[in-house]
């Protein structure tokens, strides 16, 4: 600890500025709920206000205007919405209004003797494409020559003449350009009248207006609702924060605020001294608590600063509180103002204990981290051995877990570094189980144990081990609604001689924030995170709830298996991303008529695949509000009815071995989390779960067990590669031996039929080329794998292959089935596992293959028969048991990619604020607080730690920072998750000793990361 400066407790004054949190207001009508934190609105209603407006010819519209003099800050079009947020400046008052409005009207008007062929589409929010193509332009040359008698070339100019109702340094009130001969033009603005004249050149002078484009924006209709809206005003404000980075040290930042108008209380304040402002300095102290005193920190860095800003405290020491002040200090005489002008709220640090932890990564290496308290370690070593720092040295030592008994295994201890290192990676052997322990040795022989010793880690099976086979039976729920024979043209379900599980695999990572449309109005890809969960939705998600309602309503009979991870239903579920993924589709709709317009005029080849994807947009338009802008209904419906299976995953996609290898309570938190949000969502218990990552480690299975579930589909090695010989191979799930848990295991051969990068059926040369667009708009067919030279696409070309892939993919099944009937004394089952997003996202056809593969098998065979994990276990329950090895579907089928130096420092970060999460809530459930009180304060903080924890916990910040794709942006996600953990547990200890919270700040965080509206905090406390 640095040198201490005592503190005068009883001369310290009350500070200038109060800090106290922002308030929380809260207004209601009869039809809104406005909700108030800061310069945040949130406003709600009803989704059946939206039988009131006729969307055919109005508008529906949030109108905030100055209760003053009526002017309007801020109108949003909200059709089909059920929620807004909007920024609104700090103080004020204002009326908010909901208002239908008439549709923006468009009219044109010319003196010509015919309507001249006009386009005129909004592509964005105030930007429209404005063409005039097909003009008789040698027609018009000739009226104006000879009516004004002058000479078109030399004296004559084309203008197009943009007025607007507003004008600003981009858009001005009014603007001539001058296109030439061109025959279309972008516009930007509140547009008015466009009007293209035949100008003379030398003054101006209007020779022949050829057509003119007024706009009449939508009129007031009538107000259905209003209410008054009073944000706060804006205060003084400092807090100190803990910021999570990188390396194993602990890190502060005070960040403040002091808005221009509290200066004038700053004066009051100094005018005592008889002195002015400009005779202080504002100057930032750090201080932490030592029993009942205070002392500043570090007392010689100090920041001098004024306004607004923030300071970074780094190397902090744990087990101690902290408080910044904000204090104006004399330039001459260095003494300060007697108050302070801002003082934060205090903060408290936990001590970290000596530990070492180990992770798995494959059949030959762990990865083994370390926190140690140097000094303390030090101060044993001399205290118990009278050792000096010089004669010490201190080293990792490896333990067999074997048989019940920890058997040291010298061969493998390295010596480490008290005062540099903290991580290393380390050879060993497959198939076994480590343990590990640090100790320091003083004078070669002097040794003290200066950790506990570490959790267990078992590393990869090579081969399959000779443990007895043995059968065993369980019983299983009978009540899922893809239990039941199912339906087809030759009776399938009678005849059948295999059966076949298509799982698709859906998953994003919860990102919720708005695409930038930047300046051209609508999207442009960039590949940015935020952009992901629109193009999936529009290219894979609503593409597959079509197939299944056209499969349905042509009476098809089908039974296939999906796994929706609770972040992406939580995302078709938010509202803001409901609202974005309407702006996006009607964008790409703006667009797609822009670009029918121009591809007839100069690629006409192009203009077939344009109407294509027009129709395309409309139509994904048209099913997202089928559903009321909630595809999980339509999951919903499709599985009530029999024909989906849908399992949870875990809840943000953690990669469970690492992130549970030390506390099994991440695992449970992560699964039960999943459970919960599964029944909120879908009404019913899951039976099956997709591993994230399908990454497996021995342990698992128990906790799936604990929350019910009945099954886990895996990739191949998991179960070729257990205790003992696998009789049935991957063609019958297994039973995880000590548990009632079984694994189904992907067929490889399915995989490489679709997936395969030379063979697969995506790469087809009458496909949609994938890597090549124009704009957000794809035009050309894959042509050749490996050439650039690219075709314009013909989609009946590919809807042909689509149907004789899925043609193709059918006889192949039954050939196997065929091949392999006499091997089994029950019905094979071949596993086919994919990524969702391969069917839509990655291959354009993919919904239409799957469309007609499950046709086919309805109408065209009987050999296959389509089954679902919960279905083949209720048929078979009677399976084979045994030990499968650690195991993922990602590169070398190990844990290697989450495990890179890249990503490897992230597990410790993940385990510190597990270790927290379970000491604050053990500390709440001893104070009798649960999670079915979910209004309590305390509740919610717990909820909201546990939310912000599963996020940072999410597999795929690690994968994409292995690839080397959004490095910076994925650090901050994570990052972002735990500093709003670490405050959160400062605000729950602050609460439960005092009952003061910032309502505002949770309510904030609450909304930012508003997933799992179901969450029991609980559970990390244990059972």
């Amino acid at each position: 600890m640095p040198k201490a400066v005592v503190i005068d407790k009883k001369a310290a004054k009350k500070p200038v500025f109060d800090n106290k949190p922002l308030p929380l207001n809260i207004v209601k009508s009869d039809v809104l709920s406005a909700e108030i934190a800061g310069n945040k609105l949130i406003v709600r209603w009803e989704d059946s206000l939206h039988s009131q407006v006729n969307y055919l010819d109005e508008d529906l519209f949030l109108i905030l205007a100055d209760s003053k003099n009526g002017s309007t800050a801020r109108q949003e079009r909200i059709n089909f919405l059920a929620e807004k947020e909007m920024d609104i400046p700090f103080g004020g008052e204002y009326i908010l209004k909901l208002a239908v409005l008439e549709k923006f009207h468009v009219g044109i008007a010319t003196t010509s003797e015919y309507v001249p062929p006009l386009t005129f589409i909004p592509e964005g929010i105030n930007r429209y494409l404005i063409a005039w193509g097909e003009l008789d332009w040698n027609h018009i040359r000739t009226e104006v020559e000879r009516e004004q008698r002058v000479n078109w070339d030399q004296q004559v100019d084309v203008v197009l003449k943009i007025e607007r109702f507003e004008g600003d340094s981009q858009t001005p009130i009014e603007e001539w350009r001058y296109p030439g001969m061109k025959d279309m033009d972008i516009v930007g603005g509140k547009i008015k009248e466009i009007t293209l004249l035949a100008v003379r050149k030398s003054d101006r002078s209007v020779l022949k207006e050829i057509f003119r484009v007024y706009a009449m924006p939508g009129k007031e209709k009538r107000v259905i609702d209003e209410i008054k809206v009073k944000p706060c005003e804006k205060s003084a404000s400092l807090e100190l924060v803990r910021e999570v980075h990188e390396t194993d040290t602990n890190h502060l930042t005070a960040k403040w605020e002091i808005p221009d108008s509290s200066w004038k209380k700053v004066e009051k304040a100094i005018k005592e001294t008889e002195k002015k402002v400009e005779d202080f300095d504002v100057v930032l102290k750090l201080f932490y608590k030592a029993g009942e005193d205070w002392h500043e920190f570090n007392p010689m860095l100090y920041k001098k600063t004024f306004g607004t800003g923030n300071w970074f405290f780094g190397n902090i020491p744990g087990g101690t509180t902290y408080q910044a002040k904000l204090v104006m200090v004399d330039r001459e005489t260095k003494e300060e103002l007697a108050a302070p002008l801002l003082v934060s709220q205090e903060i408290y640090f936990p001590r970290k204990e000596n530990s070492v932890t180990l992770l798995p990564i494959d059949d030959k290496r762990i990865f083994a981290y370390w926190h140690l308290n140097r000094d303390e370690v030090y101060k044993t070593m001399k205290e118990k051995h009278d050792a000096e720092p010089g004669s010490i040295k201190a080293y990792i030592r490896f333990y067999h877990d074997y048989a019940g008994g920890l058997h040291h295994h010298a061969h493998l201890d390295r010596e480490i570094s008290i005062d540099y290192a903290d991580n290393f990676y380390l050879a060993v052997d497959s198939d076994r189980v480590y343990r590990a322990q640090i100790v320091a040795i003083a004078d070669g022989w002097k040794t003290e144990f200066i950790t506990g010793v570490s959790n267990p880690v078992q590393t990869n099976r090579i081969r399959p081990g000779n443990a007895h086979i043995n059968y065993t039976g369980f019983r299983q729920p009978q009540d899922h609604p893809t239990n039941r024979r199912i339906d087809s043209a030759w009776n399938t379900a009678g005849y059948s001689q295999g059966k076949l599980i298509m799982h698709l695999h859906a998953h994003l990572p919860f990102v919720w924030e708005r695409i930038n449309y930047g300046t051209s109005g609508y999207w442009r890809p960039g590949g940015y995170v935020e952009e992901w969960y629109h193009e999936a939705m529009r290219e894979t998600y609503v593409p597959l709830v079509r197939i299944f309602d056209q499969l349905i309503s042509e009476g098809v009979d089908f039974k296939i298996s999906i796994d929706i991870s609770p972040t992406l239903s939580n995302m078709m579920r938010n509202p803001v991303l409901q609202e974005e993924f309407l702006n996006y589709v009607d964008s790409l709709i703006a667009l797609a008529k822009t670009e029918i317009e121009r591809t007839s005029r100069e690629e006409p080849w192009y203009n077939y695949a344009a109407k294509m994807h027009l129709r395309e947009f409309m139509s994904s338009k048209a099913t997202f509000l089928k559903y009321g802008r909630d595809l999980t209904k339509a999951f919903k419906k499709f599985q009530d009815m029999g024909k989906l299976e849908i399992l949870t995953c875990g809840a943000t996609h953690g990669f469970l071995p690492l992130m549970g290898s030390k506390h099994i309570e991440a695992i449970r938190g992560q699964i039960k989390t999943a459970v919960l949000d599964y029944e909120n969502t879908f009404g019913r218990k899951p039976y099956g779960i997709w591993l994230p990552e399908c990454a497996y480690t021995p342990g698992i299975e128990h906790v799936l067990q604990e929350f019910g579930i009945r099954y886990f589909f895996s990739e191949t090695h998991t179960i070729m590669l257990g205790d003992s010989q696998n009789e049935f191979g991957v063609h019958a799930p297994v039973y995880v031996r000590g548990s009632e848990v079984a694994v189904f295991a992907r067929d490889p051969e399915t995989g490489k039929q679709v997936w395969s990068g030379d063979e697969g059926y995506p790469g087809d040369p009458d496909y949609l080329e994938f890597h090549l667009r124009g704009g957000p708009l794809k035009y050309n067919r894959i042509t050749d794998r490996r050439g650039t030279y690219k075709q314009p696409y013909v989609p009946e070309w590919a809807e042909a292959k689509a149907a004789s892939h899925a043609n193709h993919f059918m006889q192949n099944r039954n050939f196997r089935f065929d091949y392999i009937k006499n091997w089994f004394w029950k019905k094979p089952v071949v596993v086919a596992t994919y990524d969702a997003e391969l069917f839509g996202h990655h291959w354009y056809e993919g919904p239409r293959f799957l469309y007609y593969l499950l046709k086919k098998l309805h109408f065209d065979q009987n050999q296959t028969e389509l089954t679902t994990g919960s279905h083949y276990l209720a048929e078979y329950n009677y399976n084979q048991e045994l030990y499968p090895t650690p195991s993922s579907w990602g590169d070398k089928g190990t844990f290697d990619k989450w495990m890179y130096g890249s990503v490897s420092w992230m597990y410790r970060h993940m385990n510190d604020a597990v270790a927290e999460m379970i000491n604050l809530s053990s500390w709440g459930k001893e104070r009798e607080l649960h999670y079915a009180t979910s209004s309590d304060p305390g509740v919610r903080m717990l909820s909201q730690m546990a939310r912000e924890l599963l996020l940072a916990q999410n597999s795929d910040a690690g994968f994409n920072i292995s690839n080397g794709h959004f490095i910076d942006r994925m650090k901050d996600m994570f990052f972002v998750n735990l500093n709003n953990f670490w405050k959160l547990a400062n605000m729950f200890v602050t609460y439960m000793n005092t009952g003061e919270f910032d309502e505002v700040t949770l309510r904030k965080m609450e909304r930012s990361e508003n997933i799992f509206p179901v969450i029991d905090p609980f559970v990390y406390a244990g059972r």
